[in-house]
């Protein structure tokens, strides 16, 4: 898919052709409006704009763009109507800038990935997953082929970020430790490196939360 278009397409707010006429999914052919999810007050009106094999491009606009704990609040409702399903968030009051909330199944777990943009020019890694979504419209595919590619373009191993860090922060720990200045006591600077650490490890039991309660938000800013 050319990427001028797409990038046209999003800022026209156009999902409908994006998906059918550039990726090859299919019209939704029964009712395009989906019953209102109401949360806190304030109602979310989904739409269908197409579909592939029932995994269902739902669309809906917003005042403010939806932080993890709501998206997930929203997901709990939005899956008795859309079982499968791509949501994506129109922020009203800004033009082009869009949230994507994709849904993965991992073995023990299911992630909701978001991805956030502010205009169409900063959406290269979102691009770079679209030819994962793309099918002929003449090929033959069953809901189990279509969940496999959207899971494919947009899984995340959290498990290897996660020893990746620790690795990064081994090393960067040894480094600060040789910086410190001030401690001139072996054990005081123990017990301050032991406090930078824990810090360090309740940070990252947080991002870890984040992660696995669907908010793995790959921001395109």
């Amino acid at each position: 898919m050319n990427k001028r278009i797409f990038q046209q397409l999003l800022l026209d707010g156009d999902f409908k052709e994006l998906f059918i006429s550039e990726l090859g999914w299919n019209k939704w052919k029964v009712r395009a409006e989906l019953l209102p999810i109401s949360i806190d007050g304030t109602d979310y009106l989904f739409r269908t704009v197409a579909d592939r094999n029932g995994l269902q491009i739902v669309v809906t606009e917003v005042d403010e763009l939806p932080k993890a704990s709501l998206i997930r609040r929203i997901d709990a409702q939005l899956r008795k109507q859309a079982q499968d399903y791509i949501a994506i968030y129109v922020l009203c009051n800004k033009h082009g800038h869009h949230q994507w909330v994709i849904p993965v199944k991992n073995v023990d777990k299911r992630d909701l990935v978001s991805i956030e943009y502010e205009s169409p020019e900063k959406t290269d890694f979102l691009f770079s997953k679209m030819q994962d979504l793309e099918f002929d419209p003449a090929e033959r595919t069953t809901i189990v082929d279509v969940k496999a590619a959207v899971h494919r373009a947009f899984s995340v191993n959290s498990e290897k970020i996660t020893k990746d860090f620790y690795a990064g922060f081994r090393k960067e720990h040894k480094a600060f430790a040789k910086f410190i200045r001030g401690i001139s006591q072996s054990r005081r600077k123990a017990g301050y490196l032991s406090k930078e650490r824990e810090c360090v490890h309740v940070l990252l039991f947080y991002s870890e939360e984040r992660f696995s309660e669907q908010q793995c938000e790959l921001s395109a800013r």
